[in-house]
């Protein structure tokens, strides 16, 4: 599966800061109180509701894969997912990312193993 923006991984990093940044992702996605995770609320609504918005498909299931192969990790409940520069994405504001923007930064440190994986959503 290919993100609307690509099939490749850096495409899929940059569709999720996209859809984080999305003034109504509140309803869907929240952030942990220690800001180093996000939490999908309700995967039916946010795979019926919101992935359609970022991704041409809405499998929820397809979504995890991906995150996995793109270095977030499990929580500890089941619709918890961390990576170690998802905190600098917490204070990202609803304008375009920059050059140096904590999406940037993510969407590089996650290049390689995405990219190798062979996971597309």
């Amino acid at each position: 599966m290919a993100g609307k923006n690509g099939s490749d991984g850096g495409a899929f990093i940059g569709a999720l800061g996209s859809m984080l940044r999305d003034p109504y992702a509140g309803i869907y996605v929240l952030w942990s109180p220690n800001k180093k995770s996000i939490i999908i609320r309700d995967s039916n609504r946010f795979a019926s509701e919101f992935l359609p918005r970022y991704f041409k498909n809405s499998n929820y299931s397809a979504f995890v894969q991906q995150l996995m192969s793109s270095g977030f990790q499990k929580g500890t409940n089941q619709n918890e997912f961390l990576h170690p520069m998802l905190r600098s994405l917490s204070g990202v504001s609803a304008s375009a990312p920059s050059a140096a923007s904590p999406a940037r930064q993510l969407r590089s440190a996650t290049a390689v193993s995405s990219s190798s994986s062979g996971a597309n959503f």
